[in-house]
C-alpha cells in the first residue's frame, strides 16, 4: 500500500505574492487535485497552467474520472477541448 502524500504547485506573481495553488492529493491508489485561484487574477490562464504542468509531472492523474463543482465541471470541459 502506498503512503498517503500531497504535493502542490504555486503560481506566484510579479511581487512574490502566492495567487494560484493546485494541490495534489494521493491517498491509496487514487491522485486528486484542487485548484484555487485569487479572484483577481482569475481569468488569466492560471489554473490552465497550473493543471498543464500537474498533468506533465504526474500523468496518472484522471481529470475525467474526478467529480467538479459546476463552474470547476465548465473549466474542465473547456481545458479539454483547448487540448485537442
Amino acid at each position: 500500500m502506498s503512503s498517503p502524500w500531497a504535493d502542490c504547485l504555486v503560481w506566484r506573481n510579479r511581487a512574490g505574492r502566492a495567487v494560484g495553488v493546485l494541490s495534489l492529493d494521493r491517498n491509496g491508489k487514487r491522485l486528486g487535485f484542487i485548484v484555487l485561484v485569487d479572484p483577481g487574477y482569475r481569468l488569466r490562464g492560471i489554473a490552465t497552467k497550473l493543471l498543464t504542468e500537474a498533468l506533465r509531472r504526474w500523468p496518472e492523474l484522471d481529470i475525467h474520472n474526478e467529480r467538479y463543482t459546476q463552474a470547476g465541471a465548465a473549466w474542465i470541459s473547456a481545458f479539454l477541448g483547448s487540448q485537442r
